[in-house]
């Protein structure tokens, strides 16, 4: 009647939003490696003498500003998709609990019913009996 943690990650991987928050997550990771390969390129640019040191320290300041922005933003849509996660396995958990206390009650109008009926078929063979 439980879930176990398959189904549970199961679930997680299935929805939606995830998946968006994860698909964003590469992208700026994709986007955080063009700074990387700006900066490198820029190193190499200076070691050849095609730009100045002065317009190199511009653009590595520029650099380390994206880069720390697209940090923050990878930092952010982590935080938003690790909740996500967290809501999810507290519903599936819920809906657990629900299903198994549905099913507890069921259980038991069973067993009244059951006793009940029993009861009665006592008490009608004892009536034919006098």
């Amino acid at each position: 009647m439980s879930l176990s943690d398959v189904d549970k990650a199961k679930i997680i991987e299935k929805d939606k939003k995830i998946k968006k928050l994860n698909r964003m997550i590469l992208a700026k990771e994709r986007e955080l490696d063009k700074v990387e390969l700006k900066s490198d390129f820029a190193k190499a640019q200076v070691a050849k003498g095609e730009i100045s040191k002065g317009d190199f320290q511009r653009m590595k300041t520029g650099l380390s500003r994206d880069r720390k922005a697209i940090r923050g933003a990878i930092t952010r849509i982590e935080r938003t998709r690790l909740s996500r996660e967290r809501l999810l396995k507290e519903n599936s958990i819920e809906k657990e609990e629900k299903a198994r206390d549905r099913y507890e009650r069921r259980e038991k109008k069973a067993r009244e019913k059951a006793l009940k009926k029993g009861a009665k078929s006592d008490s009608s063979s004892d009536e034919d009996g006098d």
